[in-house]
């Protein structure tokens, strides 16, 4: 099941992986490795990001295998924020 959000921007909560982007759109992506659907989605992203560059979105990959503290701040915002009664997700090894 693939999810879409149309929704207000919302400033990145406070941590030192978007300290660097800070008051710039960013497009985060979550991925994992070993997922056959997160590699098509990252060459996909690579594909658009020069143009999407060109315009000022920066494009941001997070492996969830390796960020723990990120993904847990976005599944809080995702259930408390936007009142979701569930958790995301998040991509898994295939």
């Amino acid at each position: 099941m693939v999810e879409t959000w149309l929704f207000v921007p919302v400033s990145a909560p406070d941590f030192p992986l978007l300290y660097a982007l800070r008051g710039r759109p960013v497009l985060l992506q979550f991925w994992t490795e070993g997922s056959p659907e997160c590699r098509k989605d990252l060459a996909a992203l690579k594909r658009l990001q020069p143009s999407w560059a060109a315009q000022g979105l920066q494009v941001l990959t997070v492996n969830v295998a390796k960020s723990d503290e990120v993904t847990g701040i976005y599944n809080a915002l995702y259930r408390y924020l936007f009142d979701r009664h569930r958790d995301l997700r998040f991509p898994h090894r295939s």
